[in-house]
């Protein structure tokens, strides 16, 4: 099963095929080690969406809401120009915003596109390149939909079993 941690390319049909393939094989299982959400997680994933109603494009289709340990929330976009090396993910756009204003430790983060039909998003989990990245700013909950439409949080290291670590 091609692990996927290959596709990094950001067009945006591509990028959430991606993520719902990485949801489906890997996620489904984790909800013994996930949590329910508590009203702030509710309100980070309403955040996103609204941010993604708003500014959604032919350039970005995906949106981030971040919060941080210190209570603050940050949000991003992606930017795909349909040039992959010079496309970014939406947790980047959150996470530069985040380190922009000082703050480098995140507590809990959500991805959403939006979904086929109207008013509907989709909640994704991060890619490998940005799961890698995330692990710099400490072990945020990670918001996921897990087995249907049941959304849960559980830790970045669930999602990242093995990180990459520099010799």
């Amino acid at each position: 099963m091609g692990l996927v941690w290959l596709g990094i390319r950001q067009t945006n049909g591509f990028r959430v095929a991606h993520r719902h393939l990485l949801q489906g094989l890997h996620l489904s299982s984790s909800s013994r080690d996930s949590l329910e959400l508590e009203k702030a997680d509710l309100e980070l994933v309403r955040e996103a969406e609204e941010l993604l109603a708003r500014h959604h494009s032919e350039i970005s289709g995906v949106a981030v809401a971040l919060q941080t340990t210190k209570a603050r929330r940050y949000y991003g976009l992606d930017i795909d120009l349909e040039l992959s090396p010079v496309s970014i993910c939406a947790e980047y756009s959150a996470i530069g915003n985040m380190v922009t204003n000082g703050e480098r430790a995140i507590s809990t983060i959500v991805a959403v596109s939006m979904s086929r039909k109207p008013n509907e998003y989709n909640v994704l989990p991060p890619c490998g390149k940005c799961r890698e990245f995330m692990r710099a700013f400490g072990n945020p909950y990670v918001i996921l939909k897990l087995e249907g439409k049941r959304l849960r949080k559980t830790r970045l290291s669930n999602l990242l079993p093995m990180p990459f670590e520099p010799e």
